[in-house]
């Protein structure tokens, strides 16, 4: 009887600290995303420089990652998700919110001409990983659209029905593709980005007149 009580607390304990790690997580995820709401929206046309907004973007970027970082593995943005199926939906969730984050940071390198933006950030003297990131913003925008529209798609496969998975996201990643489709018109991987946006629209059309 002893040791069933004591299982038992165990496992109460394991989904406290499960609990508190995702609280954890999503408070400190939040704050990035707030911190990146202002750099895009909290400034006035012309207050900074061009330099000022690269730099400002590779910090964000580096704090981005680094939070990436501290979020345990199987639930870890970047990482194929491994996690039991009852957590998958918060795994998921945490995912596409850190994709989303990365898309908004890195937008204008996905919006501008490739050679005008390259050739703004190689005016800078910045360190070497954080001219390796923003030079490759656009493929991070693009990445982050593609893992969007898997998860979006796994947990259509799943079965999960959540009221917290809004239609943003996943309509994000379809502007997202759609942009590169149209920049990178006849590259090797145009199919399989249309794909992915014709199966995002058709689970979220199906979802509305679920």
């Amino acid at each position: 009887m002893f040791r069933g009580s004591k299982v038992s607390a165990d496992i109460l304990q394991s989904d406290i600290d499960k609990q508190i790690l995702t609280i954890q997580c999503i408070v400190g995820l939040a704050q990035y995303q707030g911190l990146i709401c202002q750099h895009i929206y909290g400034h006035k046309p012309g207050e900074r420089t061009a330099q000022e907004i690269l730099s400002d973007t590779a910090r964000l970027d580096r704090s981005l990652l680094s939070w990436a970082r501290d979020v345990p593995e199987a639930f870890r943005p970047g990482n194929d998700l491994f996690c039991s199926n009852h957590e998958f939906h918060f795994a998921a969730l945490l995912s596409i919110q850190y994709y989303q984050a990365l898309i908004a940071l890195h937008r204008a390198a996905l919006i501008a001409p490739a050679s005008t933006f390259q050739s703004e950030v190689a005016k800078y003297n910045f360190d070497d990983s954080s001219k390796l990131r923003l030079l490759a913003g656009e493929a991070i925008c693009v990445n982050s659209a593609r893992s969007i529209a898997r998860l979006t798609i796994e947990l259509s496969d799943r079965n999960v029905q959540s009221r917290i998975m809004t239609a943003g996201p996943p309509l994000m990643a379809c502007i997202v593709l759609g942009i590169s489709v149209i920049k990178n018109a006849g590259s090797r991987s145009m199919a399989a980005d249309l794909e992915a946006s014709f199966d995002i629209l058709n689970f979220r059309i199906n979802l509305a007149f679920a």
